[in-house]
């Protein structure tokens, strides 16, 4: 493990951000690095840790979520591969996972591991309702427009996820046969779909959330005035 690596990994495990790196007199020298080169350097400090935490028969939870956040939060690529590879193993980091990649996924790199992810949705664990929330989230990027993936929207759990997902993929139908059924919904299943209505034309859009937005409570007709105010600008 290099000096770089052991510095923030000491960092993480202290609870100390790791944006104080180029503040800290105990921090490597990288001032005589050009900026590209720093970020090389760091990367490839970030890789090596987390290729270390999962060389350990059991994850270290803390680490590995800190390790996300920062590079979530500095949008370091390079972890996409060893995370799509080791997926199962950091399901208990699920949140994490699912945040970095949803910050960090170009499109490019979803083509790329078009069949990592295909993977993924063939697994068992996808039917643990708390991982199923979290990988439907990632599902409703609009990156994944950019690839034909097999998603089933009896494999989705809630309905809000499937909303959220046929907005992604404009999908008419789906949204059209609740048309006649929003009210029985519960609350966050009700904006979810409400809001997917975008994806109908202006006018049958306007119509059915002009009713819904007269039945319903104030989240309700903000949605709608959103939508509205959306298809004016």
């Amino acid at each position: 493990m290099n000096l770089l690596t052991i510095y923030i990994t000491k960092k993480i495990e202290s609870g100390n951000p790791y944006a104080v790196l180029f503040d800290d007199e105990d921090a490597p020298d990288l001032e005589d690095l050009k900026s590209d080169e720093k970020f090389k350097v760091i990367t490839a400090a970030y890789e090596e840790l987390l290729q270390n935490i999962l060389a350990e028969k059991y994850l270290d939870l803390g680490l590995t979520r800190h390790l996300l956040r920062q590079a979530t939060r500095y949008r370091y690529r390079n972890l996409v591969p060893i995370i799509l590879k080791n997926f199962e193993k950091l399901l208990p980091a699920i949140r994490e996972v699912v945040i970095y990649l949803n910050r960090v996924l170009s499109e490019k790199q979803i083509q790329s591991y078009k069949h990592k992810l295909e993977h993924i949705l063939a697994q068992k664990y996808v039917e643990l309702p708390y991982i199923n929330i979290w990988i439907f989230h990632l599902f409703q990027n609009g990156k994944f427009n950019s690839i034909n993936l097999p998603l089933n929207y009896d494999s989705v759990k809630r309905i809000r996820e499937k909303a959220l997902m046929a907005r992604r993929k404009g999908d008419t139908t789906w949204v059209k046969e609740y048309k006649d059924s929003l009210d029985v919904l519960g609350p966050w299943d009700k904006r979810a779909v409400l809001y997917a209505a975008s994806v109908l034309s202006k006018d049958e859009m306007t119509h059915w959330i002009n009713l819904a937005s007269a039945r319903g409570d104030i989240l309700d007709k903000a949605i709608a005035a959103y939508l509205k105010s959306s298809t004016t600008s």
